[in-house]
């Protein structure tokens, strides 16, 4: 869990450096990054001034899962 946790917050880090590094996704907006070594994606949207963390999903779930706990 804490192996998990600290390439999370890299990954973070990242995208709040460059919020362009993310693959782009079905919906338009929500870009998604691959925790590396862990089976993980996560989705985010490019704010004005803030990267907003939308999920983190299993790839091995079906990748949509996330979006009906989505808020608006």
């Amino acid at each position: 869990m804490i192996k998990v946790r600290s390439q999370l917050e890299k990954v973070i880090k990242k995208i709040q450096q460059n919020p362009n590094l993310g693959r782009p996704y079905k919906i338009e907006g929500v870009p998604s990054y691959a925790i590396q070594g862990f089976p993980y994606l996560i989705f985010y949207s490019d704010l004005e001034d803030v990267i907003w963390i939308i999920a983190i999903a299993h790839r091995k779930r079906k990748l949509d899962y996330w979006k009906t706990r989505q808020t608006k």
